[in-house]
């Protein structure tokens, strides 16, 4: 099952084109690492999957961009509504869902933390984030870096239980 997940998550990344290739286009290529954030999810949780490389970096990313991309796709239901929509809202809740499979493996790891808050400031100040409606970018800019504080607590777990109980 890990490996058949593996694989969907690797032809996951594939859609990057699809979703993200005017966006790129568009954008600084010192940028490119933070524009297509759940590709980029998928592929690190897959090969997290597949050969137990980058594990902190894809359930990191698989937690973050799949809860991401749910809120927007709720609170921005009429501006996604169309073709596709429940396809790529089930796809994403299949990416936040899965992280769960290794979530017991979660660990601080600083390069990981030092790329999301990279990726969140890329996003609201310089403007990488995928096309949002306009009234949720604000929100958004909030809830973001929240998320990532989230993880990154949830990833300090074993450091916490050692100070608690000494």
């Amino acid at each position: 099952m890990r490996k058949l997940l593996g694989v969907l998550n690797i032809i996951g990344f594939l859609t990057l084109p699809f979703y993200y290739g005017a966006q790129i286009l568009k954008t600084n290529p010192l940028l490119w690492a933070f524009v297509p954030d759940c590709q980029i999810a998928a592929l690190f949780f897959g090969i997290a999957l597949l050969l137990g490389k980058f594990t902190q970096l894809g359930i990191a990313l698989a937690l973050k961009y799949g809860a991401w991309t749910l809120i927007v796709m709720i609170l921005g239901f009429d501006y996604y509504a169309g073709p596709g929509y429940w396809l790529i809202f089930l796809a994403h809740v299949a990416l936040f869902a899965e992280s769960f499979i290794l979530i017991k493996k979660l660990r601080f790891s600083a390069p990981v933390f030092v790329y999301l808050f990279l990726n969140d400031a890329s996003d609201y100040l310089l403007g990488t984030h995928p096309p949002l409606p306009a009234g949720l970018i604000p929100l958004m800019a909030v809830i973001t870096p929240l998320i990532t504080g989230i993880i990154l607590v949830a990833s300090l777990r074993e450091y916490l239980r050692k100070i608690i109980h000494h």
